[in-house]
């Protein structure tokens, strides 16, 4: 009888395992995460202004992407990227990846506003200092989102 539990507790150990194992690979990504967030609240405050997977084409020529624009009231877009946190630390490639895509629309484009959406954790102002010379930057910390700051330069 005692071997009978013994092999059912350890099926039952295994078959939890597995579910949990399958779990994590199917959850959405961090990224993916941040950028849905970071959608459903651009929408909410800027609704048709808002594009998804803009473009621009750098100083080196490559057609770069980015998560969102929002068109400004002077008809020129904003582009935006997102950089999520996974247990309160910031993705740093995806900020070294940022900040190149930022450089170099910044040298063929002077005067395109480009925003970094931060999400909030402990790195975060390390982080934000990344883009002092190329972009305005918001640490999201939960609740609603404004850019009109950045929007009106």
């Amino acid at each position: 009888r005692e071997e009978e539990l013994i092999d059912v507790l350890a099926r039952y150990m295994q078959a939890a395992s597995a579910v949990a194992h399958k779990g994590l690979r199917h959850r959405p990504r961090d990224d993916e995460r941040f950028e849905k967030v970071v959608h459903s609240l651009l929408l909410a405050r800027y609704g048709d202004r808002v594009t998804r997977r803009a473009e621009a084409i750098g100083l080196s020529g490559h057609q770069l992407r980015f998560p969102f624009a929002i068109t400004t009231a002077a008809g020129r877009p904003a582009y935006i990227q997102t950089v999520a946190a996974d247990t309160d630390v910031i993705h740093w490639k995806a900020v070294y990846e940022a900040g190149g895509k930022f450089k170099d629309v910044r040298a063929a484009r002077p005067d395109a506003p480009l925003i970094a959406i931060l999400e909030g954790s402990r790195d975060a102002d390390r982080a934000s200092r990344f883009f002092a010379d190329t972009a305005a930057v918001v640490v999201y910390e939960g609740g609603l989102l404004d850019l009109d700051f950045a929007l009106a330069a």
